[in-house]
């Protein structure tokens, strides 16, 4: 199954597959694959196993805790948008454009 629902239809996608008890070779696309606007309300038991292709660093994986890409977006979620979710990649998108946005110009 591909899935290129935005977050809300993805973990309904989601959710409803494991409810049906259906296991398809599940690829969800990186339009809903935030796991705070996605994967949590759809159930992380349910997400198991499925594949995406996210294209940015996911902000939750501790592989970058040392980045100075991904500290420079704590210290702008922590200034700018300190009630902001730091597992939804939805935060993460907007400020990485914009740093190649700055970075081209």
């Amino acid at each position: 199954m591909v899935n290129t629902g935005t977050p809300k239809f993805a973990a309904q996608a989601i959710r409803k597959a494991a409810e049906i008890e259906w296991k398809p070779l599940h690829i969800l696309s990186s339009v809903g694959n935030s796991v705070g606007a996605a994967l949590k309300p759809a159930g992380l038991e349910n997400a198991k196993d499925i594949v995406t292709d996210f294209y940015i660093e996911d902000p939750i994986d501790p592989q970058w805790k040392d980045d100075s890409g991904y500290q420079q977006w704590v210290a702008f979620m922590d200034k700018h948008y300190p009630e902001g979710d730091k597992t939804d990649a939805g935060n993460a998108y907007g400020p990485s454009n914009a740093a190649t946005v700055v970075q081209v110009l």
